[in-house]
């Protein structure tokens, strides 16, 4: 698929061939835990310290897992590993423990800090992320914790693409019926703003998702939200992320839509029935990857499956088994996922 297809929003469009981002996987230069190509540096904010107010589970929305033994946070935190060797996981004093157990039990790598309640909302949990770091980053990859899927080589192929073009707000998505939220794109084929279910506003039949992940300029995303917290002039009024397109539109910034992934990754969790189609498409999602690993011959082909599927915790022994039938060495793996599988 070539560029320009993917900033267009076509019926029709298929996926992008995944093959074109195998060597930017391994590449390690610099600081490999953060470091991507152009010498820009990425760091990964997992928002989990929303309240869930539309779900009716018996626990919060980010630590379900349904019929799945594998929790919504914990599913999104091991796809993002080979961008992030030790995600920021945002959280509040509620789902705090329960994140963090959570992740402790599957085994791994991350860092958590508790949202600034000062500043609700998903924008001011992503601000409270970024007022965390001891080193901003260049570009900032954000995921919400609540998808029922993560495909990490699309989050991988976003931030290429965003640093390629040196934009400032970039995200997948999927044309998808029943939209919960629809991408609006401008006559050039940018984003420019948003449709919301949740705010009354009147939704397409079949719209363009996105799908819960947002590379940023860090810089830019942390001047807008506080500028955003600056403006707030009501208790309790929540500041959010998707909006700001509407900001870089004005402005005439460069961002993009990149019209790719797949009806997995588009499936955000709501509520009860949500949950449980995520569920669905989460395992059969693991089936292809489990029959990619199976199918590998070699060493070299079975890292080429890692650039193209997320291993996920119940594929982990499954995984080692092929590392070790095919000569795979941990070394050879992107760092994130080297605590994942040693």
């Amino acid at each position: 698929m070539v560029l320009d297809e993917l900033f267009s929003a076509p019926p029709a469009a298929q996926p992008i061939d995944r093959h074109v981002i195998a060597d930017g996987f391994r590449t390690e230069t610099g600081r490999p835990e953060t470091t991507l190509m152009f010498g820009r540096s990425l760091r990964v904010i997992v928002a989990a310290a929303g309240k869930g107010t539309r779900y009716l589970g018996d626990t919060p929305k980010v630590v379900a897992a349904g019929g799945q033994p594998v929790p919504l946070v914990v599913r999104v935190v091991s796809a993002v590993l080979p961008l992030d060797a030790q995600p920021l996981i945002v959280v509040n004093e509620t789902t705090g423990p329960l994140v963090e157990k959570a992740l402790r039990e599957a085994g791994l790598e991350f860092a958590t800090t508790v949202q600034d309640p000062a500043v609700p909302g998903m924008g001011g949990a992503v601000l409270s992320a970024l007022r965390s770091f001891e080193e901003p980053p260049d570009d900032v990859l954000v995921v919400w914790a609540d998808m029922g899927m993560v495909w990490a080589p699309n989050l991988w192929l976003s931030v290429v693409l965003h640093q390629h073009l040196h934009s400032w707000m970039s995200f997948p998505t999927k044309t998808r019926k029943d939209p919960y939220v629809s991408t609006i794109r401008d006559s050039r084929g940018q984003p420019c703003d948003f449709l919301f279910r949740r705010h009354g506003d009147p939704m397409p039949p079949t719209g363009e998702s996105d799908c819960g992940a947002f590379v940023f300029r860090a810089d830019i995303l942390r001047e807008l939200l506080e500028c955003r917290a600056g403006a707030v002039r009501e208790p309790g009024q929540e500041i959010d992320i998707l909006p700001l397109v509407r900001d870089l539109a004005a402005a005439g910034r460069p961002r993009y839509a990149f019209h790719m992934a797949s009806d997995e990754e588009s499936q955000g969790v709501n509520t009860l029935a949500e949950l449980e189609k995520a569920d669905l498409r989460y395992e059969s999602g693991l089936n292809r990857t489990r029959n990619a690993f199976a199918a590998a011959t070699d060493a070299a082909g079975l890292l080429e499956v890692v650039t193209q599927h997320s291993v996920q915790p119940p594929l982990v022994k499954d995984f080692c088994q092929h590392m070790a039938r095919t000569g795979l060495k941990l070394s050879d793996l992107p760092v994130g996922l080297r605590s994942l599988c040693s």
